[in-house]
């Protein structure tokens, strides 16, 4: 249920904001800025539900969870639990090469409106398919075959507050001398638990 009370914590927040930002400005007081910097969140090539098969290393995780959302509406859940972990794996990559950490959250954000729509009982239903999925041989080794990440993550860049500044045109927003293969492989460890025993767990 972790899963649930960090989106429902994360919706309420969001809802609060949301009220503030359309509320009027009152006698005195300024109104609410909105800033949101270009390709923030960005989806270049928004997926369907599909299988696994079918995903590149050069789908984000926002394209990905496009699919997510997609297969819970149509009760798909296997192929939701596909997508949402190589998701949350690209993004757990990627919050290791992008350099502002106040990007990182972009992750928790883009899981927030994949979910929107979905009813409690269906997120329990893919939590248990997921924990189901992470059992499976077949799972790590599709995610093995498709390697690191091979696309420049502006969605998660753009969320972070270097966004507004010259530090990412300088930069790129990335880490120096990332080691993208050692990276790739904490990711496949830490998030779906390739190559780790987890039997006593």
């Amino acid at each position: 249920m972790k899963i649930k009370l960090a989106i429902l914590v994360a919706l309420v927040v969001a809802a609060v904001w949301a009220v503030l930002a359309n509320e009027p400005a009152k006698q005195g007081q300024g109104a609410i800025l909105n800033l949101e910097s270009e390709r923030n969140l960005e989806s270049p090539q928004p997926l369907a539900c599909l299988p696994l098969s079918e995903v590149t290393a050069t789908h984000n995780p926002v394209d990905l969870m496009a699919g997510v959302a997609q297969c819970i509406e149509q009760e798909d859940y296997q192929q939701a639990a596909d997508l949402y972990t190589t998701a949350m794996t690209f993004g757990f990559f990627d919050t290791l090469r992008v350099s502002d950490q106040t990007a990182h959250q972009a992750l928790m954000v883009v899981r927030m409106n994949a979910f929107t729509k979905a009813a409690q009982e269906e997120l329990v239903k893919l939590q248990e398919v997921i924990a189901a999925r992470l059992k499976e041989p077949e799972l790590c080794m599709r995610m093995q075959s498709l390697g690191a990440p091979q696309y420049h993550p502006d969605y998660m860049i753009q969320h972070g507050m270097e966004a507004f500044s010259a530090m990412p045109e300088e930069k790129g927003g990335l880490v120096a001398d990332f080691d993208a293969q050692a990276a790739w492989e904490y990711a496949l460890q830490t998030v779906p638990k390739c190559g780790v025993d987890t039997a006593a767990d």
